[in-house]
């Protein structure tokens, strides 16, 4: 028996062995990018299936080194090892300092550069509570390491919002007051730190009546509560309970750092409910079909696009404290009235989700291909 055991034993390791050999690793990526959360330093490769970073987190380009040369290794430059996938279709590398046997290391490299100081092109207020500085064209788009976001210091107060900018180099700044004068600065921070500051803007008076929303948005705008925009429906939706009832059209990402006085990297974590055997009172047997297929077997109507603000709504019962539900319904945003934000419900999670992860969103049969 003994000597039978030992024979499977042995076999197995040879499988294994052969298995393990017979695998070979998928050739280095001549470029990889990272993304990084400044607050955390945590960093992770960018998937093949991702188009770019979360919004708020470093990008940063690196180069594969070349075999035998010390270049690029010295002063002014960053290195990272990586280990190889064993999955030959993949190009997936690991982070690690060392590699298991079986895996490949390689290294790579990336010049290290903070931001060049910015400069302020023009400066213009929206209304009574929004300030948008646009900024010249400058050439830290050519860094290794992207800038992240910037940050704008009221040069009166010295409060500090983080701002991400728009692709025409706009930062939008809100929560301002009404007929009141500002001056700001700007700072950009990329992975290796801040830029000067700029020379302080003109100043900008705000107005006294809010600005008029324009009669419609497109993906990625920043929308009339002061969001992003990240799902439009040209036919309309119903959000039973919120302000516009059965004639929704969008539905907005809060900006970073909406419930921490506009600090992105400081987005709170708040308890869902304190009493997990409460009922909400949702519907969790009507089935629904609205959301990707695969999902059909499990869908409840509780998931569908507009549900979110009832959803939230219901979280809080008799019996069951919930600071997430009551955090939310407090935040106003840019909007004047309170109750326009909510938790989302499984669909509308899924569309943020395709929407961060660079998919199209609007056909809400289709699943995010993120992890």
């Amino acid at each position: 028996m003994k000597k039978l055991l030992a024979t499977v034993i042995a076999c197995a390791l040879v499988i294994s062995s052969l298995a393990i050999i017979s695998v070979s690793p998928a050739s280095a990526l001549s470029t990889l990018t990272t993304c990084t959360n400044l607050s955390t330093q945590a960093t992770s490769i960018l998937r093949t299936n991702q188009k770019s970073c979360r919004l708020g987190q470093a990008t940063t380009t690196w180069h594969l080194q070349e075999a035998d040369t010390a270049d690029h290794l010295g002063v002014g430059f960053a290195k990272l090892n990586t280990c190889s996938s064993i999955n030959s279709a993949s190009n997936y590398q690991l982070i690690r300092l060392s590699c298991p046997k079986y895996q490949t290391s390689n290294q790579y490299w990336r010049t290290i550069a903070s931001p060049s100081v910015p400069t302020v092109e023009s400066i213009s207020a929206r209304g009574s509570e929004v300030a948008v500085i646009t900024l010249s064209h400058s050439n830290d788009s050519l860094l290794d390491s992207a800038i992240a976001y910037y940050e704008v210091t009221n040069a009166k107060s010295g409060q500090l919002t983080r701002v991400i900018t728009n692709s025409v180099e706009q930062l939008w700044i809100f929560g301002l007051s009404a007929n009141t004068r500002y001056i700001f600065t700007v700072t950009a921070v990329n992975l290796d730190g801040k830029s000067i500051s700029s020379l302080n803007t003109p100043a900008v008076s705000t107005d006294s009546v809010a600005m008029i929303a324009p009669a419609s948005y497109a993906i990625g705008d920043r929308g009339p509560g002061g969001g992003i925009v990240y799902y439009a429906s040209a036919v309309g939706f119903s959000s039973p309970g919120s302000t516009c009832g059965s004639n929704c059209h969008y539905l907005e990402a809060a900006p970073a750092g909406w419930n921490n006085a506009g600090t992105p990297m400081a987005d709170p974590a708040l308890q869902w409910s304190d009493n997990l055997n409460a009922v909400t009172g949702q519907d969790l047997t009507t089935p629904g079909a609205q959301g990707p297929i695969e999902n059909r077997e499990f869908e409840t109507a509780n998931w569908a696009i507009g549900a979110g603000f009832a959803n939230t709504a219901l979280m809080a019962v008799p019996g069951a404290l919930s600071t997430a539900r009551n955090s939310v319904l407090a935040y106003q945003g840019t909007d004047s009235s309170a109750g326009q934000w909510f938790i989302p419900s499984m669909n509308e999670l899924n569309e943020l989700c395709k929407f961060s992860r660079g998919q199209a969103t609007g056909d809400v049969s289709v699943v995010c291909d993120g992890s």
